[in-house]
């Protein structure tokens, strides 16, 4: 888990700051079953988001919308 400006360094270390209202909250849950490997990746706002995190929340939502509809039987890479 990271939160606040460490958010998208993605695997932090432990730190003793406290999670304020405002900041981005980065949490990484990983399993392993039989050596397959999973994760579960979550990323929210303590509280409401700034006006920069939302743009950047619609501008990612947007980027991926798109590639999902270009998806077709057979493509890849």
């Amino acid at each position: 888990m990271s939160s606040g400006p460490r958010t998208p360094g993605g695997h932090a270390t432990p730190r003793h700051r406290v999670i304020a209202p405002g900041d981005i909250v980065h949490f990484e849950f990983a399993g392993v079953s039989h050596r397959y490997h999973a994760t579960a990746v979550h990323t929210m706002a303590c509280g409401a988001p700034s006006s920069r995190a939302a743009e950047l929340y619609e501008v990612v939502r947007a980027s991926l919308a798109t590639g999902v509809s270009q998806r077709h039987s057979g493509s890849f890479g």
